[in-house]
């Protein structure tokens, strides 16, 4: 990201973001990453960062609290999508409600734990 040429309050903010330690692995998409991909620049000063966190198994809630600090001060809204086995589910969902909306390759499911469908 710092050898990118164009340059904005996001990628200021990932390349800060990426000196942190987390216990998941976590990347960028949206137009951000469309963006580093292409060379051309697809986000606006006031876009979101779209983040996204890899979980195979489940974990314990209480792993993204370095996470929430640091997305929470970030300088434009972070939107954080976590994808399981099953599919992908809104990190903030998650942390606020007993159920989430699980986007699956068959289509959306609500679920209360989206690393088991059972």
């Amino acid at each position: 990201i710092s050898d990118f040429p164009i340059r904005g309050t996001q990628l200021d903010f990932l390349s800060q973001l990426s000196r942190f330690s987390f216990p998941f692995k976590w990347g960028v998409t949206g137009s951000i990453a469309y963006s580093l991909v292409s060379g051309a620049q697809y986000w606006k000063t006031t876009s979101d960062i779209d983040l996204r966190v890899v979980l195979p198994h489940e974990v314990q809630k209480k792993i993204f609290d370095d996470w929430l600090l640091t997305t929470n001060n970030a300088p434009v809204v972070v939107d954080t999508q976590v994808e399981t086995p099953h599919g992908g589910f809104a990190l903030k969902e998650w942390l606020t409600k007993t159920s989430v909306l699980l986007k699956t390759n068959r289509g959306p499911l609500i679920t209360h734990n989206p690393w088991s469908l059972n």
